[in-house]
């Protein structure tokens, strides 16, 4: 599991952190939208009108991590809001 987070919403993240936030604090950019790589990858090929037959799975690198979790309650304190959910 993995918070994608589009490209636009991540740099007007940084640009409003630059503005207001706090310096030296740490903020974990995200969307608040978790799924997994295959669910992702699921909804490129919808997108493209392809089917899952272009999919080819690889096996896990040593130590592969199989949740990436972030907590962005601070970011969203600060004014952060994911406007294109993937």
């Amino acid at each position: 599991m993995r918070d994608w987070l589009y490209v636009e919403d991540h740099c007007s993240a940084v640009d409003m952190l630059v503005e207001k936030g706090k310096p030296g604090e740490v903020y974990n950019l995200g969307a608040g939208e978790e799924c997994t790589n295959l669910e992702l990858t699921a909804g490129f090929l919808k997108l493209m009108k392809k089917d899952g037959s272009f999919i080819r799975f690889v096996t896990d690198r040593p130590g592969h991590d199989f949740r990436y979790s972030l907590d962005c309650v601070k970011d969203q304190k600060a004014g952060m809001a994911a406007r294109n959910i993937i």
